[in-house]
């Protein structure tokens, strides 16, 4: 939830997500891929590809089977609640995994370079 008791939208999720990345881009640098996020509960994709610097350098919101043709590295199924508890540290990305909450399908070492991002700051 915000400041204000709302529970966030997945646009502000991938917003707090790439500027979280884009002010600590060192674990992405060099690798150039792209992630899908997938909220279920809403059941909007987005495909964030990385720079080589390691910085976002797109985002593009589509159908979860257009943005699959693109080939991303890897695929992020989850909900606008579990990012939001996973970003404001309520939830661990380990045990949200291990419940079920977040489902990755393709390459985990690709997800794990997002990690930094990913809880309190």
């Amino acid at each position: 939830m915000d400041d204000e008791g709302t529970v966030m939208g997945s646009e502000q999720v991938i917003q707090i997500l790439t500027d979280r990345i884009n002010a600590k881009p060192k674990s992405t640098a060099d690798w150039g891929g792209s992630i899908i996020w997938y909220f279920v509960n809403t059941e909007e994709a987005y495909l964030m590809k990385f720079a080589t610097d390691g910085k976002v350098e797109t985002t593009e919101k589509s159908s979860l089977n257009l943005l699959k043709q693109k080939k991303p590295n890897a695929i992020i199924n989850t909900s606008t609640d579990t990012m939001e508890m996973l970003l404001d540290g309520t939830i661990q990305a380990a045990a949200a995994m291990g419940s079920g909450s977040i489902k990755i399908e393709g390459s985990l070492e690709s997800v794990f370079k997002l990690a930094p991002a990913l809880g309190p700051q």
